[in-house]
């Protein structure tokens, strides 16, 4: 919902900015002298692409940050919780509305994932944050994981086959994105290379 909330105040605010523009186009000709500059201050100069190695340590430590707080969240909640296994029934029947719901579910999650990976091929990835993917991958992994170490028994994983249907190929669409991502990345870097 934020995410929707940016992207719709944001396109809202740069028609709105550019209808101001337009009120500006013929400047005040008594405010236009020598040390004028003749383009904006606001222009963004050159960027400097940072390194390989510092990429990787930035990713690698916000995925690790992510990660100890998952850990340290989990050890809270069993100490605190210490929920004891009480004996119960083992309910083998598959619930229709369940499964609705996960493959529903799974279904609009992965499909999610086209649209980006379509608009990848037309921007070349431009504007894309792989920390979203990259969390994304590691959310759902942990996800998949956890509902394989609860019990690996056919029937459970049956009844949860929605979940993880959706979570595991969500995975295989973050990767391609990502791949998308660094391809588009290095062609360009290759392009700006002198030649020699």
């Amino acid at each position: 919902m934020i995410l929707l909330f940016q992207i719709y105040y944001y396109r809202w605010n740069s028609k709105r900015e550019g209808r101001s523009m337009l009120a500006d186009v013929a400047p005040d000709v008594t405010t236009v002298g020598e040390e004028t500059p003749l383009l904006s201050d606001t222009r963004e100069g050159p960027r400097e692409e940072p390194s390989i190695s510092r990429e990787f340590f930035k990713y690698a430590g916000a995925v690790l940050f992510v990660f100890a707080t998952g850990v340290a969240a989990w050890w809270i909640s069993s100490v605190l919780n210490k929920v004891k296994d009480t004996p119960g029934r083992s309910d083998d029947r598959l619930e229709w509305r369940s499964q609705i719901l996960g493959w529903t579910s799974a279904a609009l999650y992965i499909g999610a994932r086209i649209p980006q990976i379509f608009k990848n091929l037309k921007t070349r990835c431009e504007g894309l944050s792989p920390f979203l993917f990259l969390f994304s991958i590691t959310g759902n992994a942990t996800y998949t994981l956890s509902i394989c170490a609860a019990s690996m028994d056919p029937k459970y994983l049956l009844k949860n086959a929605g979940w993880l249907a959706g979570s595991s190929l969500t995975i295989f669409l973050d990767v391609f994105v990502l791949c998308q991502f660094f391809y588009y990345r290095s062609v360009e870097r290759g392009n700006r290379q002198p030649m020699s």
